[in-house]
Parts: structure tokens; C-alpha cells; sequence
């Protein structure tokens, strides 16, 4: 048994996002196709394992199951409203500041998920926040790479190693 019994199923989604996030760092002009592409596959991929993920840890809670789908809910909420808000500074400004809200919204995953949320979150808020803020010039692809791979490493922690 397990306190977590949702980590590896979050594990997955993380790992596949993450991957995909990463190429559209190499791949710039095709980011957000492949940032749709991630989601969508990401989101399949784990409703179709979650559950044999999570038989061998257990039941999740109901704080648990409220906590990921309030993260979820907050997330889908606040990206529209900062997106409205500073569109009209550029693409720069709006990814960095979708990837904020995405940080902001792993916060209250530690419910579900553990502490390594809290970690993910702190990392990708510090991270967008420096392309925001420290260093408004620096090429856009790399916070962006930065970004999935925090959320690859996590997951594959998340999957493999935690749960042990």
C-alpha cells in the first residue's frame, strides 16, 4: 500500500508530456502541435493504465481524487484568464506565463501525488518566472525544454523510482 496510489498514472502523463514538450523545444515552428499531440496522448495513455498503475498501491482517497481534479479545474480556469491578459505582449510572455499557472497548479497535486509535485511545481514556476523576469532575452526554447524536462524527470521518478 501506498499514500500515493495515483503517482504512477501521474508518473506516466508527466514522462509523455514531458517528452513532447522537450521536442517542441527542437522543434520550435511545430511546439504547440506537439504540445496537443502530448496532451491528448498523454491523457489516453494514462486513463488506459492508471488503474492497473494504481491496483498494486491501492485506493485513492477522496481528497485525493478532489485534490487532482480541483488542480485540473483551477488550471483550465486561470490559463484562459492569463492568456487574456497578456496576449497582447507577445507569444514570449504568454507561454512563460501559461507555464507559470501550469507550476502554480501541480501545487495543490501533492494531495494526490506526494511531495514531488510540490518540488515540480516550485522548479517550473522558478523557471518561467526566470524567462519572465531575469532574463527576458534569452531564446524561448530553452525555458521551454527546461520545463519538460523537469516534468520528465519527475515523472519518470514518479514511475519508477517512488512507488518501489
Amino acid at each position: 500500500m501506498s499514500l500515493y496510489p495515483l503517482i504512477r498514472g501521474g508518473g506516466l502523463f508527466l514522462v509523455i508530456i514531458g517528452a513532447m514538450i522537450m521536442a517542441g523545444a527542437a522543434l520550435p515552428r511545430t511546439r504547440n502541435v506537439l504540445l496537443a499531440l502530448g496532451l491528448a496522448l498523454a491523457s489516453v495513455a494514462t486513463a488506459v493504465a492508471a488503474p492497473s498503475l494504481a491496483r498494486p498501491l491501492g485506493v485513492p482517497t477522496w481528497q485525493q481524487i478532489l485534490a487532482l481534479a480541483g488542480s485540473v479545474l483551477f488550471e483550465m480556469i486561470l490559463i484562459p484568464t492569463v492568456v487574456r491578459g497578456v496576449r497582447h505582449r507577445g507569444e514570449r510572455i504568454t507561454i512563460l506565463s501559461v507555464l507559470l499557472v501550469v507550476g502554480l497548479h501541480f501545487l495543490p497535486m501533492m494531495v494526490a501525488f506526494g511531495p514531488i509535485m510540490v518540488l515540480l511545481g516550485i522548479l517550473t514556476i522558478l523557471n518561467a518566472s526566470a524567462g519572465l523576469w531575469l532574463t527576458p532575452t534569452m531564446d524561448l526554447s530553452i525555458f521551454w525544454f527546461f520545463d519538460g524536462l523537469l516534468k520528465l524527470a519527475c515523472g519518470i521518478i514518479m514511475l519508477v523510482v517512488i512507488p518501489g
